[in-house]
């Protein structure tokens, strides 16, 4: 009896595993990535003949 209770618990156990990664894979399919595409100029600066360097806000959303 012990034998087949522990194969019951294997067999519980594979699959509730299986079932969280269909459901992570299926959350990070269905997201939209937050960048644009490589290489597409989204905006142009001014930056003079000598830039000296880029600072990007903690978030992300401004380039000074």
């Amino acid at each position: 009896m012990l034998l087949r209770s522990s194969a019951v618990v294997i067999r519980r156990s594979v699959v509730a595993l299986v079932l969280s990664m269909f459901v992570g894979v299926t959350a990070i399919a269905q997201t939209t990535p937050a960048w644009a595409a490589p290489y597409d100029v989204t905006a142009t600066i001014a930056v003079g003949t000598s830039p000296y360097g880029v600072a990007v806000s903690p978030d992300g959303t401004k380039a000074y």
